[in-house]
């Protein structure tokens, strides 16, 4: 996804008068070698507070998403997995 594309189609539906449709463009690599489910890269962030650090955007995606740590959902960030103790919690109990 590329936030101009995204900008342009909403300033375009909103002259147009109709609803925002925008399909982003299919990537695909051959670095991936998974045969299911979905990766989705991440590029060019541009607020600091993310991109400050890859423990400080694990620790935000364990927080976000409550899945993280069941048998069937993995997310990984650097080629390094998110776990439920990614979310800081209780470190200082």
């Amino acid at each position: 996804m590329r936030l101009k594309d995204i900008e342009n189609e909403i300033r375009l539906a909103e002259d147009e008068q109709r609803p925002a449709r925008y399909l982003p463009d299919e990537h695909v690599s051959s670095s991936c070698t998974e045969t299911n489910g979905t990766r989705i890269t991440l590029r060019d962030l541009r607020r600091r507070q993310t991109i400050r650090s890859p423990k400080y955007l694990k620790q935000r995606v364990a927080r976000r998403f409550s899945i993280i740590g069941s048998n069937n959902f993995r997310v990984l960030i650097n080629n390094s997995e998110v776990h439920p103790k990614d979310r800081g919690y209780y470190g200082q109990i």
